[in-house]
């Protein structure tokens, strides 16, 4: 029977990595929440930038959460150290903390990773941290490409959060 998870806590986690200077967007479910989802998620899901140097920021704040690997019958993840070098070749890495589950998504489905998704992130403050959040686009965009169950649920709800969204402001030149 799996365990449950810990309780989620979002401005505990986003400080963590903010004290590591983690550079990263936030991707899936919570990225959904933000933009006004009214489906629940359990966890968050990150978007890292993939240079050595960030990389090696997220090794060290990843020890400082307790991060171990998910497993879903145990309370507790599985106890794992990682560098810059190992978190270079993953793709995905699901992720049990005491501040709640953390899935890091390298290359989300449907996205050219960080460089791609930075592009039209939105600001937003989680506690006393900002952080990027994936833009409503780029979530949908994500999720119609994984095309999974819980995803495409999700779907009819992003589109009209994203009818209700104003239009990017237009580049006007200057008239002086």
């Amino acid at each position: 029977m799996p365990a449950d998870p810990p309780p989620l806590d979002p401005p505990a986690i986003f400080a963590i990595l903010d004290a590591h200077r983690v550079e990263y967007v936030v991707v899936g479910g919570y990225a959904a929440q933000l933009h006004g989802s009214s489906h629940l998620t359990t966890d968050i899901d990150l978007t890292p930038h993939r240079s050595t140097t960030n990389l090696q920021r997220l090794a060290h704040a990843l020890g400082d959460l307790g991060a171990g690997i998910r497993v879903d019958d145990l309370q507790q993840g599985l106890p794992f150290n990682t560098s810059a070098e190992a978190l270079a070749g993953m793709k995905t890495l699901n992720l049990r903390t005491p501040y709640g589950d953390i899935d890091l998504a390298f290359e989300p489905d449907g996205t050219g990773g960080y460089p791609d998704l930075i592009q039209s992130a939105a600001d937003h403050t989680i506690g006393a941290v900002h952080v990027h959040v994936a833009a409503l686009a780029d979530i949908i965009r994500s999720k119609t490409a994984a095309g999974r169950p819980k995803d495409l649920r999700t779907l009819p709800e992003l589109h009209q959060l994203a009818q209700q969204q104003p239009p990017p402001p237009r580049d006007t030149p200057d008239r002086n």
